[in-house]
């Protein structure tokens, strides 16, 4: 959260966060979350009782009156936590900085979430965050725009596109970028993306269903580009490297990748090359979108497959704990197909 609050509030004695509203939050607080540098826990908070209710009432519409927060509230400790355990360890691209704040700093993002949230709506290509959404719902949308352009006997080319926030720290890119773990991270996160998918939307470019653009789906920052010609993505994809050029957002090339949904019985002899930011991209046969193999077939045998594997490795595990008079034997993976 920064320091400053954009402009002060026209009506200087204005509270917006209420004692109410500040008593019915406090009832819903967890304690089991890990506390900050000050030693406070929520239970401090929650336990605290009427006086602190209004103290606390007091200093929130302060900080929006006076659009001023104290130091001590935007510190945090970065906890790194692995992002795979099967990937390398000594690696710090394998690590994501978990921001552990204040609990006072957490609960006021709790007062501000509630105040705000009912008021933006985000873009209805975003489905991360959201209530009613989920990621299961992305893919459905994603693999339907594809089986519909299937019935046409048409392509459609996509572009899974990884992005980062941009940072001028070497070791650790953490100076830049929404904190993970924050409360208003997630909403900041959607509206700080808006405005690609508006781009994207008002291109007019892209693959089309009732008289609807279907040229970008986004859950959080998991981003797939949708067109229904190479030539098409390209230019999709040049919006979204003048948009990352301009809001400070770094593109890795290297793990962005094009995938060609070809319908069965159609082929293609050659594909055009796509680029972004003057790399040229690969096109694959298999990616993992939102935890769910994709591959240009759409079939869910890959899918099925790594959550066999998934299986069968957590049943060995518990295989492993059973002492050696009752020991069973370890479940093995069929490799042939399903």
């Amino acid at each position: 959260m920064a320091r400053s609050l954009s402009k002060p509030w026209t009506d200087p004695v204005k509270h917006l966060i209420t004692a109410e509203s500040v008593a019915r939050l406090l009832s819903g607080l967890s304690g089991s979350k890990s506390d900050g540098l000050d030693g406070v826990t929520a239970n401090h908070i929650e336990h605290g009782g009427p006086y602190l209710i209004c103290l606390l009432t007091l200093h929130f519409n302060g900080f929006l009156n006076h659009c001023y927060v104290p130091d001590s509230l935007t510190e945090v400790c970065l906890v790194p936590i692995p992002k795979s355990n099967a990937g390398d360890m000594a690696s710090l691209s394998n690590y994501r900085p978990i921001a552990l704040a204040a609990a006072i700093s957490k609960f006021f993002e709790k007062c501000l979430y509630s105040l705000i949230s009912p008021q933006i709506d985000s873009s209805h290509y975003q489905f991360g965050f959201k209530e009613g959404s989920s990621t299961e719902f992305c893919v459905f949308i994603l693999k339907s725009i594809v089986q519909y352009f299937w019935l046409f006997s048409s392509p459609v080319f996509a572009c899974f596109i990884d992005a980062k926030a941009a940072s001028t720290d070497e070791s650790f890119p953490v100076l830049n970028g929404g904190r993970q773990g924050g409360i208003l991270s997630p909403l900041l996160h959607n509206l700080y993306l808006d405005d690609l998918n508006l781009l994207l939307e008002q291109t007019g470019v892209g693959c089309f269903i009732g008289g609807v653009c279907f040229n970008n789906l986004s859950c959080a920052d998991d981003l797939v580009i949708l067109a229904p010609t190479v030539a098409a993505l390209n230019h999709l994809l040049s919006i979204c490297d003048e948009f990352a050029l301009a809001n400070d957002i770094v593109i890795n090339t290297a793990k962005t990748q094009c995938m060609a949904f070809i319908s069965w019985g159609n082929t293609l002899k050659h594909i055009p090359m796509a680029w972004l930011s003057g790399e040229s991209l690969s096109f694959v046969g298999s990616y993992k979108y939102l935890g769910f193999a994709v591959a240009p077939t759409m079939s869910d045998e890959l899918h099925v497959k790594a959550l066999s594997r998934s299986v069968c490795c957590r049943a060995n595990l518990l295989i492993h704990e059973i002492p050696a008079e009752g020991a069973v034997e370890a479940l093995t993976f069929p490799e042939k197909k399903l």
